[in-house]
């Protein structure tokens, strides 16, 4: 009884494989000879003109959207690196890797660079990052000022300034893609996406405040490789870490 029992399971698994077999098979079949509309629709000289016409121009739009932002910040790049004998004190061009400052506010006859504001005092700077960056900024006693790190994506990757970081002296160290190293004792790590990055600053002028006293002030921001960077005066520096960013 259990012999037959056996000898009937075999007989109907192999059955079922066979069915399984034929229709895998017919299947098959019927998607190898399914007509794709796409393939078989009648064309024309005009409407493939016509379609790769279309193709070229997303195409098209699709490099402009991806390679504007490079262009532009190189752009950026070249002419805010760009330091004449006769830069004006509105002017905040620095040579490359180092801080230029605007020494006088804005006003309508300061056509050499942009200042949407008359009330702040611009920096920029262009940072090559072929190593690690230090950027030191000092006490500024409640003074609302703004670094803006961006990428050469016109990304902003990284805030620096008395919303963000507080108004207490600090240091950050600006690092290229991909670097492993240790960071020093005192500072605040930025990642950045490119090699090279723009800083973009304002430091606020009271109504009616000499402008001049600022000087000193702005001189106390340094930009400097972290090879060349003092771990004594560092360690002097308040803890910024604990800060939302």
């Amino acid at each position: 009884m259990v012999k037959k029992l056996l000898f009937k399971f075999r007989l109907f698994k192999a059955t079922l494989c066979v069915l399984l077999s034929f229709l895998v098979a017919s299947v098959a079949f019927s998607v190898e000879n399914y007509p794709d509309p796409l393939l078989t629709l009648p064309g024309t000289p005009d409407v493939i003109d016509s379609g790769i016409e279309a193709d070229g121009y997303a195409l098209g739009l699709m490099a402009y959207t991806w390679g504007y932002p490079l262009v532009r910040m190189e752009r950026i790049a070249r002419e805010y690196t760009h330091v004449s004998k006769r830069v004006s004190k509105t002017s905040y061009r620095a040579p490359l890797n180092q801080i230029g400052w605007a020494r006088e506010l804005a006003s309508p006859a300061a056509t050499d660079m942009p200042t949407a504001n008359n009330d702040t005092l611009y920096m920029s700077s262009i940072l090559l990052l072929d190593q690690p960056y230090v950027l030191t900024v000092p006490e500024m006693n409640d003074r609302y000022y703004v670094i803006d790190v961006f990428n050469m994506w016109h990304e902003l990757e990284h805030y620096i300034g008395r919303r963000s970081t507080g108004t207490a002296p600090g240091s950050f160290l600006l690092v290229p893609p991909g670097w492993k190293g240790e960071l020093p004792k005192g500072m605040k790590i930025l990642n950045v996406g490119t090699n090279k990055v723009w800083l973009w600053g304002r430091m606020r002028v009271v109504e009616g405040e000499d402008v001049t006293m600022l000087h000193s002030l702005q001189d106390q921001f340094t930009l400097k490789p972290l090879e060349k960077t003092s771990n004594k005066k560092l360690d002097n520096l308040q803890d910024i870490c604990d800060y939302p960013y």
